[in-house]
C-alpha cells in the first residue's frame, strides 16, 4: 500500500474545505429558498402590518429588491409593463426592501412604479434572501410555485412564470 504524503493530506482537505464552501456559497446566493407566503412580514410604508393572505385568490408575484441594487432598478420597467398586461384582479405585484421607510419611500416617488412597496420588518436572512434581486411566485391559495434568483431577462419570461400551473 502506497503511503500518503503530508502534503497530499492538506491539499485533500483544502480541497474538501473549498469544495463544501462552494456548495455552500451557492446554495446561499444562487438558489432561491422555499419561502411560505406566512414567512414574509412586511408592512406598508405608513408602518401598518401587511397580512400577505389578504390577497387569496390571487396569483401573488413578490419581488425582494434594495434601491441600491441595479440588476433590480434595472428589471422593474420591465415588471411594470408585465404588471400592467395582467388582469389585476388576479395579480398582485408586491416589491419589498429592507432599506428604511423614507429610503423605499423616495425611491418609489422616484420610479413612479404601479408596484405595492412595502418594508420588511424582519431582516431578509431570516428568510433565506441573501442577494437581489429574488422573486417568488405564489399561488391563489398561498402556495409557492416558483421562485428566481436575479434579474428576469424578458417580458415574456416574466409572464410565462406568471401564467405557469
Amino acid at each position: 500500500m502506497k503511503k500518503i504524503k503530508p502534503i497530499q493530506w492538506i491539499a485533500g482537505l483544502l480541497l474538501a474545505a473549498g469544495l463544501a464552501y462552494g456548495g455552500w456559497y451557492a446554495l446561499r446566493y444562487y438558489i432561491a429558498p422555499s419561502l411560505a407566503l406566512t414567512e414574509i412580514q412586511p408592512e406598508t410604508l405608513a408602518q401598518q402590518p401587511v397580512d400577505m393572505r389578504q390577497w387569496k385568490g390571487k396569483r401573488i408575484f413578490v419581488n425582494y429588491f434594495a434601491t441600491w441594487c441595479r440588476p433590480c432598478v434595472r428589471e422593474m420597467p420591465m415588471m411594470a409593463e408585465v404588471m400592467q398586461s395582467m388582469d389585476t384582479s388576479k395579480y398582485v405585484f408586491v416589491c419589498i426592501s429592507q432599506e428604511p421607510i423614507e429610503k423605499i419611500a423616495a425611491f418609489q416617488e422616484r420610479m413612479q412604479l404601479p408596484f405595492r412597496f412595502v418594508h420588511s420588518r424582519i431582516p431578509f436572512k431570516e428568510n433565506g434572501v441573501y442577494s437581489f434581486p429574488q422573486s417568488f411566485i405564489f399561488d391563489e391559495n398561498g402556495t409557492l410555485l416558483s421562485s428566481k434568483v436575479g434579474s428576469w431577462k424578458s417580458e415574456e419570461e416574466l409572464r410565462n412564470a406568471l401564467t405557469e400551473n
